[in-house]
């Protein structure tokens, strides 16, 4: 049965730093990790749950990512945010019942 886990932390910083997961109801699907555009200052990965919606219907698992804004954090913390919630996905999705990442 396909799922959808939300609020996930992938790091210790509130909800800029947590993500969602879009699980589709089969064994051994392919992750997707997707972050909103804002230009590192606006948005968050609830803006985007459309996005998904749809790769969960295609099959896919999909990690909705947020991440600290500008200007009160400045760059890099956006992008170390980034690798964070990919290092969480990487890390996790196996047990979710995706394949095993590289």
């Amino acid at each position: 049965m396909a799922a959808v886990e939300k609020d996930l932390p992938y790091a210790d910083g509130g909800d800029q730093q947590m993500l969602d997961l879009y699980l589709p109801d089969k064994k051994g699907f392919t992750t997707v990790v997707f972050t909103y555009g804002g230009g590192w200052h606006s948005g968050s990965r609830k803006s985007v749950k459309q996005i998904g919606e749809q790769m969960q219907s295609l099959g896919y698992g999909c990690a909705l990512l947020s991440h600290r804004l500008g200007p009160k954090d400045k760059f890099p913390a956006q992008a170390e945010d980034v690798a964070a919630g990919f290092a969480w996905v990487k890390k996790n999705i196996e047990a979710k019942g995706a394949t095993r990442s590289g």
